[in-house]
C-alpha cells in the first residue's frame, strides 16, 4: 500500500490522498493511447522478459501504461508512522530483496524498459499477491492529481466488524488502499480509473468480492449523480469478470466449474456457481457496475462477438485474440493442465457514453491457445491496447 511520483527514490515516499503534480515537462496534450495489463509479478517479468516488453512498449508506444497485479509489497513501519502524524517516511527497502528493488529500479531508468515513462505506484501491505502501477509518457501532460481509494472504500467498516478488510474496505489508513488496488489519475479532459479486483475466488473470499462490487457502485452511484455531471472516465483494469458467453472459450465448461460448497459438499445456490469470473451474481452485480456509471464496454463495442465455428474445444478459433487470460501449459511431459487452451475475457475498458465517440480502437495483444505464447509476454494475462481520438 505504498505511492508514489516517478524517480526510484520517492518509490519509497507516503502521498497525500490527492497528490498535487507539478507541471514541469508539460506539453500541453493529454494521453490518447493506453495499455492496460495484468502482469502477474512484475519482478519476475522483468526479470524473464525485459527485452520483449521493451520491444511491445517501443512498438506501440502508448501515453499510459496501467499495470495491476505487480506483486510489490509496500515496505514496513509506513502505516504507523502515519498514524503517529508523521507525514511521508522514506525506506531503506521495498519489503523484497535487493534483486527486485533493482529490476524496478533498471526499468525506471533512462534506456530502460519503462524509461520513457513517470511512475506511480500502489503497493500491497497484505499478504495478496496485489497492487497497481501507473506509467505516464514523459512527453505527454502529467495528470492533475492521482489517488489511491476511492471515498466509498474509506467509509467502509471497520475491522472486527465481520468484514474482510484486506479486499473489499479500506482499513487502515483512508489514503491507500490496503491492497493497493486503486489509482486514479485525473487530467485536464478525462479520469483513469485503474483497479485490481479481488477473485471471487473461493468461499472464504465471496464476502470480500460481494464488498468490493457493492462499494465500486455506490461510488459510482454518487460520482454521476453529482450536481454538473462527472469527468468523462475510462476504466481498465482486471475487473475479474466476464460478462457473457462470449467471453469464455468454453462457456459450458466454465459454468460448471465449482458447483459445490468447498467446505460441505453441498450444490450453491444457481446463482453462485461457476468458475470465478462468470457466476451469475457477478454478472449480474457486473452489469449494476455500467449501468451506475454510465459505462460502456468499448472492447465489445468495437469488436462484436465471433462465434466459434468449428466444433466443441476447436483450438483454432480461439487462438485469435479474443481473450485477456489464458490458462498456462503443462510442463512438459505432463498431463494437459486444467485450464490449459481455455481462455476468459476479465480485463476490460470500460468508458464514460460521453467519451464513446473519441475511442478509436480496443484490442486484445495475445494471440495463441495459451499463456505460455510469447505475446503474453510471461504473465498469464495479455496487455490491452486502447487509443482515444484527439
Amino acid at each position: 500500500r505504498l505511492a508514489a511520483m516517478s524517480g526510484f527514490a520517492s518509490i519509497f515516499n507516503r502521498k497525500p490522498k490527492r497528490q498535487r503534480v507539478d507541471e514541469d515537462g508539460d506539453t500541453g496534450r493529454d494521453p490518447t493511447s493506453f495499455v492496460a495489463w495484468n502482469v502477474n509479478g512484475l519482478p519476475r517479468l522483468l526479470e524473464n522478459s525485459a527485452a520483449a516488453i521493451k520491444l511491445f512498449v517501443e512498438r506501440e508506444n502508448p501515453d499510459v501504461i496501467a499495470l495491476t497485479e505487480t506483486w510489490l509489497k509496500a515496505a514496513p513501519g509506513n502505516q504507523s508512522q502515519l498514524a503517529k502524524g508523521k507525514g511521508a517516511v522514506v525506506v531503506s527497502k521495498m519489503d523484497r530483496d535487493t534483486k527486485e528493488k533493482w529490476l524496478i529500479k533498471k526499468a525506471l531508468e533512462p534506456g530502460g524498459v519503462f524509461g520513457e515513462y513517470r511512475a506511480w505506484f500502489s503497493c500491497h501491505e497484505t499478504k495478496r499477491a496485489s497492487g497497481c502501477m501507473l506509467l505516464v509518457k514523459k512527453s505527454v501532460r502529467k495528470p492533475t492529481s492521482v489517488e489511491y481509494n476511492l471515498p466509498t472504500f474509506r467509509r467502509a467498516p471497520a475491522v472486527g466488524e465481520g468484514v474482510d478488510s484486506g479486499g473489499g474496505a479500506g482499513a487502515g489508513d483512508p489514503r491507500h488502499h490496503p491492497d493497493g488496488r486503486i489509482i486514479m489519475a485525473e487530467w485536464e479532459s478525462w479520469t483513469c480509473l485503474l483497479t485490481y479486483t479481488p477473485n471471487h475466488g473461493s468461499e472464504a473470499t465471496w464476502h470480500r468480492r460481494r464488498l468490493w462490487d457493492e462499494q465500486l457502485i455506490e461510488w459510482f452511484t454518487e460520482r454521476t449523480a453529482a450536481p454538473g455531471g462527472a469527468k468523462a472516465l475510462v476504466y481498465v483494469g482486471d475487473l475479474n469478470c466476464a460478462l457473457e458467453d462470449a467471453d469464455l472459450s468454453d462457456p459450458e465448461w466454465f459454468l460448471t466449474q465449482f458447483i459445490k460448497n468447498p467446505s460441505t459438499k453441498a450444490l450453491l445456490p444457481v446463482e453462485q456457481a461457476g468458475q470465478p469470473g462468470c457466476a451469475p451474481i457477478e454478472r449480474e452485480r457486473f452489469r449494476k457496475l455500467l449501468l451506475a456509471g454510465d459505462l460502456i464496454d468499448a472492447y465489445r463495442a468495437h469488436n462484436p462477438p465471433v462465434p466459434n465455428p468449428g466444433p466443441p474445444g476447436d483450438i483454432d478459433w480461439r487462438a485469435g485474440p479474443r481473450f485477456t487470460w489464458r490458462g498456462k501449459p503443462a510442463p512438459a511431459g505432463n498431463y494437459p493442465s486444467r485450464y490449459e487452451n481455455k481462455g476468459m475475457r476479465i480485463d476490460h475498458c470500460l468508458v464514460t457514453s460521453d467519451l464513446q465517440h473519441r475511442v478509436a480502437s480496443v484490442e486484445i495483444c495475445g494471440h495463441g491457445n495459451s499463456a505460455g505464447d510469447p505475446s503474453f509476454m510471461g504473465s498469464d494475462h495479455c496487455p490491452m491496447l486502447i487509443r482515444l481520438t484527439d
